[in-house]
């Protein structure tokens, strides 16, 4: 059950946090005070973004009704799960449980097949024209390595690394992709030797996204590209109860996700939002500097949160015309996989890809 932004109990005391208090920051509790209602806690860890402990509870529950801490920096207005989990824990979680948890198995299924197929499409359709040809790229968290796949296609050399160790056993043995099962901090690549890094529903799962985003930049060449997409924390498509999900560690809206990428030597070329998603283009840039934060955006989140209720969001049109997306679309998976093997699946997709970029309307999209 989700908890009422702005509320706590005094059991959600962690071992590791003090007992609840007021803010350290007085500019913090001086924000927390215009918020009607608002109570605050002294969060297990700090924000990865700018260090605070003030912190405000969004939700004590996951998606699932398990016990889950989420809360909000109120200097900054990052949200994160409290506390943290080890990096032990993870990497088991994230190699062995992850996808499983999410239904998604330890190898695609035909018919997720051809929805990652489709969505590897849509992805590279949207990178080719931003990119000059030939090119190297990198996908962190590439999964069965459909984008890898679509990459290749068009003559971009490719590769990806993800934690989940049987998704890439999988990809290498179907499609011949380089491809490694390890994390971000493991792979080996070299500095300033990629010209896209690609990190689609990545950054969520780090626990420390200022340190991920560095560590990617410190592959890109200067003035390379890199993508990050990321759930959006003011997007009321879904509803109230279904925002806070076990795996995701951070939870981003346009101004914490410019925050992060500009402590990393990036620049923003463009954040834009797809569906629930944001997706934000970055350059390199040795002249990046810091950006700072302004200081209502905690508040800001907390009223869109607030103004989200289970009634209002059944009572508009938004959870009907997702379902019957969600059944078009297992109906239009089960029609094209059924003559279909894995390898065809893909086969297909890759051949419509140079024709969809010659149509495309990105064909001259804005370098940044």
């Amino acid at each position: 059950m989700e908890t009422p932004v702005g509320t706590h109990r005094a059991d959600r005391t962690t071992q590791n946090s003090p007992p609840t208090a007021g803010p350290e920051n007085p500019d913090a509790a001086r924000r927390s005070s215009r918020i009607p209602g608002e109570k605050w806690v002294v969060a297990a860890g700090p924000c990865a973004l700018c260090g605070s402990r003030d912190a405000v509870v969004l939700a004590d529950r996951c998606r699932h009704g398990e016990p889950l801490r989420t809360v909000l920096c109120l200097c900054c207005g990052l949200g994160r799960r409290d506390p943290m989990p080890d990096e032990h824990e993870l990497h088991s979680y994230y190699r062995d449980s992850y996808r499983v948890e999410l239904g998604k198995g330890r190898r695609p299924t035909k018919k997720r097949l051809w929805r990652i197929a489709s969505l590897g499409v849509e992805r590279a359709l949207d990178l080719i024209p931003r990119l000059s040809m030939p090119c190297c790229a990198v996908d962190a968290g590439c999964g069965a390595g459909e984008l890898v796949y679509m990459l290749a296609a068009t003559g971009c050399a490719s590769r990806g690394f993800d934690p989940d160790s049987s998704h890439i056993q999988w990809a290498r043995s179907h499609l011949g992709l380089k491809v490694e099962a390890c994390g971000i901090k493991d792979v080996e690549i070299a500095p300033g030797t990629m010209d896209l890094v690609t990190t689609y529903h990545v950054l969520e799962h780090l626990p420390d996204p200022c340190a991920a985003l560095g560590i990617c930049a410190n592959w890109l060449k200067e003035d390379g590209l890199l993508i990050v997409e990321i759930p959006n924390i003011e997007s009321i498509l879904q509803a109230p109860g279904h925002r806070y999900q076990k795996g995701h560690l951070h939870y981003f809206n346009r101004v914490t996700l410019e925050a992060v990428a500009s402590r990393s030597g990036l620049r923003a070329v463009e954040i834009g939002e797809f569906g629930e998603n944001l997706r934000g283009y970055f350059r390199k840039d040795s002249r990046a500097q810091p950006m700072q934060v302004p200081s209502d955006n905690a508040e800001r989140i907390i009223d869109i949160l607030e103004r989200h209720k289970w009634w209002t969001h059944y009572a508009s049109a938004v959870p009907y015309h997702r379902s019957w997306g969600r059944f078009s679309r297992t109906l239009a998976e089960a029609v094209h996989t059924c003559f279909r093997d894995e390898a065809a699946i893909l086969r297909y997709h890759a051949a419509r890809l140079p024709q969809l970029v010659r149509e495309s309307p990105m064909s001259n999209p804005p370098k940044g």
